[in-house]
């Protein structure tokens, strides 16, 4: 079983405004990673929030909604709620950033089928040789999660049991694209503009 956690209660201090709430090709850029992890094979998807409006649209796709109450304790509180929350059943979490609006469900069934595989493994994805997100843990792991502090992420524990990790290459240039600053946005509108217009 995989449980999958959408960190959505960031403070988008660098894009100024809710870069989640932004609209991205129709929809807030929430939804879109949203519906990829609802229609992958995740076995249950949890969205860490805060806000209202995030808070809507997760229980408009049947995502189970932990309220993150002190969220400006950093990224670890995310990831520490939804370590908590996950099934005691799970036997990976999948931790997925929610400022990722061209996050394929695709791409988080490569990183599931890889983990199946290994399950012993912490799986990591490549956008072109690039190191990202989303990232599964497997369980054993989960108190090393639990221990993180402050802003700490996933990456410190990465690091520390860097002899488990194993990187799967995605075949996707944007998928792993995700957006800090409004620079960062329009570029990546550009982007999907200049893709779709390829096809």
């Amino acid at each position: 079983m995989i449980s999958g956690i959408i960190m959505a209660s960031g403070f988008s201090r660098r894009m100024g405004r809710d870069k989640l709430m932004l609209e991205f090709a129709g929809k807030p850029v929430a939804e879109h990673v949203i519906e990829a992890a609802k229609a992958s094979g995740l076995d249950e998807v949890i969205v860490v929030c805060k806000d209202a409006a995030v808070v809507k649209i997760a229980e408009s796709f049947g995502a189970a909604v932990i309220i993150n109450a002190s969220a400006q304790l950093g990224q670890s509180e995310s990831i520490r709620l939804g370590a908590k929350s996950a099934s005691p059943k799970a036997d990976g979490l999948m931790f997925i950033a929610a400022d990722m609006p061209l996050l394929e469900s695709r791409i988080i069934d490569m990183l599931i089928c890889e983990f199946s595989k290994s399950p012993d493994s912490i799986v990591v994805p490549l956008y072109g040789g690039t190191r990202g997100n989303p990232v599964i843990f497997p369980a054993d792991l989960r108190e090393e999660l639990l221990s993180l502090k402050g802003d700490e992420g996933g990456r410190v524990i990465i690091e520390r049991f860097g002899e488990r990790v194993i990187f799967v290459e995605t075949g996707s240039s944007l998928g792993g694209i995700d957006i800090d600053t409004k620079e960062d946005f329009e570029r990546l509108k550009d982007m999907r503009k200049k893709a779709d217009s390829k096809q």
